[in-house]
């Protein structure tokens, strides 16, 4: 078992996009998973395609991308050279120089009917995604031979691909056209609730439930506070390391507070209102209510 599948969180409202995912998939549609930095849209793409497909391909988006990138191209020449020397006294060399073409994650998901995990695909530039026209509503992929003639192959009928992107207002961002677009079905992830998160967090770094979920509220506490931008989750989760695996059990706060501050972007002035927050989440969560273990 790998260790995504081993720290892979099962609540009941993952269990229902993962549901809902499958379904669209296993009909033939391709799903766009989007959301906010660091509500597992990644983590769940990997998941559908492990449950579906032991084998499948994952590419992550970059503006830089070309659609040699995406789909291979020909990539440099194989030489053959043949001598003949049958008469002593005459040479003949012969070169045979045949291009070399390399089929990159698309085409090769394409050709063998395996599921294709394209991340973050919207760092891509419009144009370079175009590609994916004509595999999703055509059913064929366009690409150079070895001849360099432009050739139309068909997609296999078990391929199968999954999209995810961060909010268009995202920094390095592109807009989806809207001829791709028309043939997704978005599925909408949000800001993880507090029992994910919790479970998220301990299972990372191996805390009782009750542990986590102090650092999962003294987190919430904070971006709200602070007003922070970043995800609540993966900051939730590196607090949660440093936590594990130095500061159990130790009396004093303060470096602890500090180092927190670090992982959360804060300058030094607002160490009082952190500690005061953390203290107010330990409260919180160690009330008789709170459970005290990891399932």
């Amino acid at each position: 078992m790998s260790k995504q599948q081993d720290i892979f969180v099962m609540t009941p409202s993952i269990e229902e996009v993962l549901e809902k995912a499958k379904i669209f998939v296993k009909a033939g549609l391709t799903i766009h998973l989007t959301g906010p930095a660091g509500v597992g849209k990644t983590s769940l793409a990997l998941k559908i395609a492990k449950d579906l497909d032991s084998l499948y391909y994952f590419i992550q988006g970059d503006e830089t991308f070309t659609r040699n990138d995406l789909v291979g191209g020909l990539y440099g020449y194989y030489q053959k050279v043949v001598e003949d020397n049958f008469i002593p006294s005459v040479s003949k060399v012969e070169r045979l120089l045949t291009p070399i073409r390399v089929d990159n994650p698309v085409a090769l998901a394409c050709q063998e009917g395996r599921t294709l995990i394209y991340d973050e695909f919207t760092r891509a530039r419009p144009e370079t995604n175009n590609v994916l026209l004509g595999i999703l509503s055509e059913k064929v992929l366009l690409i150079t031979d070895r001849s360099g003639k432009l050739t139309l192959v068909d997609v296999h009928p078990n391929f199968r691909l999954i999209l995810t992107s961060n909010p268009k207002e995202y920094v390095g961002i592109y807009k989806t056209q809207d001829a791709l677009q028309d043939r997704l079905v978005t599925i909408q992830l949000n800001q993880l609730d507090e029992e994910t998160e919790a479970l998220i967090t301990a299972k990372h770094n191996n805390l009782s439930r009750l542990q986590a979920r102090k650092i999962i509220r003294f987190v919430r506490k904070v971006h709200e506070s602070e007003n922070l931008p970043h995800s609540t989750t993966r900051m939730s989760i590196m607090i949660g390391k440093i936590y594990q695996s130095e500061f159990q059990g130790r009396s004093d706060k303060r470096l602890f507070i500090k180092c927190c501050q670090d992982i959360m972007g804060l300058d030094a002035a607002s160490f009082n209102k952190v500690l005061d927050l953390w203290e107010k989440a330990t409260h919180e969560s160690e009330q008789p209510n709170s459970e005290q273990s990891v399932d």
